[in-house]
């Protein structure tokens, strides 16, 4: 319990700091990290960002997994998780550059909208439907 107390203040606050660089200092994000392959300072912001979710929403269904519906819960988050590890390169390989400007392609903005989108709202679904299973397996043993 102590440890999922101790992710969520580290994620909020990872949160917090997001949004100071999003809303009041978004200058910083356009800095690039390595000029040569122009990688800018927030790519690796929301890059990091989307890992640091994933990987949070994972650590909601942590322990070891009892039921069907709890470990195939963690299947599917470690598997979001993995897909936001690999955000950043495909990213890359489906914009070509590291800024994610998809010009003239937007098949490839589409279908990086549709990830990012996966990474997002996914893992919500899955932890309500196993949390709606496990109050209704609660209830029913009652």
């Amino acid at each position: 319990m102590r440890s999922k107390v101790i992710k969520v203040i580290a994620l909020l606050n990872w949160v917090l700091l997001m949004v100071y660089f999003y809303r009041i200092n978004p200058d910083i994000l356009t800095y690039e990290l390595i000029g040569q392959i122009h990688f800018p300072f927030g790519t690796l912001i929301s890059w990091s960002m989307l890992v640091a979710y994933a990987y949070l929403t994972r650590s909601f269904v942590a322990g070891e997994p009892s039921g069907n519906i709890r470990r195939t819960a963690r299947k599917i988050l470690s598997a979001n998780l993995i897909l936001a590890i690999a955000w950043g390169i495909i990213s890359f390989l489906l914009s070509g550059n590291w800024s994610f400007s998809f010009q003239n392609a937007p098949l490839n903005f589409t279908l990086w909208t549709a990830i990012t989108g996966t990474i997002l709202i996914f893992p919500l679904f899955v932890l309500l439907v196993a949390g709606i299973y496990s109050l209704a397996g609660s209830i029913l043993r009652r």
